[in-house]
């Protein structure tokens, strides 16, 4: 397909997806939550209130960052084969000296903490905003490998098994019903021809994604654990928001909102919005903020999948 120069559109807006219910038991999980979060309100201002939050909140929502399935319901959403698709023809026709190269869209392995899963958006949606309220990301993702849609509510994601595992296995320890969720895309690649000023570039922009989603996993971690302050983490995400902008923008002057690169580009449009909304909102608490990083963490990371997951048929 032939793509042709345009001038740069302004930023697309993207709109946070909303899922649905039917509960699977994450009661236990809350009432412990709520002690913690009440023990950290009470003395949040003192010296043992930073250890709390440092000691306790921090490594259990930083870990609650990657389990998220039952123990019998929690297959990876795709296998990490390669695949590798068609041709993407980016050349402007203004020069004769274009060049061919490949570009990957790297696979994903998201080990997500899993609360809840539900047959109904209602009752998922009452589970999420419960742990968003606790610092957890509260995503719901929409599961429907099982020929129903299944909403399965996350506190957070890793990209370590490991780490993931071992705090679902403390939780459990503690009574504290939790399960691991893989969230996985194949890597795909793409032999994309373009003038050689730009063939650098835009390889480069198929990497953005595991990127950014790689960096703001580290966020979530960073900014629990060093207790930082709210003005703090925005500029980590605005860090991380203009690197994701300097990857991808190449792209976007270029014309065509079909095929793979208005997929590529219309992914990058949700998370990019995504991205500025945490940056730029409002939080009552470093609560609040810790629990929007973490959800963006996740809204990134399905995105992305569903993209390589339609781009890889």
């Amino acid at each position: 397909m032939e793509y042709r120069r345009r001038k740069k559109s302004g930023s697309m807006r993207s709109r946070p997806r909303s899922r649905a219910q039917s509960s699977s038991g994450a009661g236990g999980m809350i009432v412990s939550l709520i002690l913690i979060a009440g023990i950290v309100y009470i003395i949040v201002t003192s010296n043992a209130g930073e250890w709390v939050a440092r000691e306790v909140m921090a490594p259990l929502f930083s870990a609650v960052s990657s389990i998220g399935d039952k123990a019998n319901d929690a297959p990876s959403s795709l296998n990490n084969s390669g695949t590798t698709a068609g041709g993407i023809n980016l050349s402007t026709g203004e020069s004769t000296a274009a060049e061919s190269a490949n570009a990957v869209l790297p696979a994903l392995n998201c080990y997500m903490l899993q609360m809840g899963v539900y047959s109904s958006h209602e009752n998922a949606q009452k589970e999420a905003e419960r742990l968003r309220a606790l610092g957890a990301a509260g995503y719901i993702f929409a599961d429907s490998s099982y020929g129903e849609t299944r909403y399965r509510v996350m506190a957070s994601g890793y990209d370590s098994e490991q780490s993931a595992k071992s705090v679902k296995d403390r939780l459990t320890s503690e009574g504290v019903e939790a399960a691991m969720y893989t969230l996985s895309s194949p890597q795909a690649s793409f032999r994309v021809t373009a003038d050689k000023s730009a063939i650098e570039d835009i390889c480069g922009a198929f990497a953005a994604f595991d990127e950014a989603i790689g960096s703001m996993g580290q966020a979530v971690i960073r900014f629990d654990k060093e207790s930082l302050s709210v003005a703090d983490g925005k500029l980590i995400c605005a860090d991380i928001l203009n690197a994701f902008d300097a990857k991808l923008t190449p792209l976007e002057s270029f014309s065509g909102t079909d095929g793979t690169l208005g997929e590529i580009l219309g992914a990058y449009s949700d998370c990019r919005a995504q991205l500025d909304t945490v940056r730029g909102g409002e939080y009552q608490s470093i609560v609040d903020f810790s629990s929007a990083m973490k959800y963006t963490h996740l809204y990134i990371a399905s995105r992305y999948a569903a993209m390589v997951e339609k781009l890889a048929g």
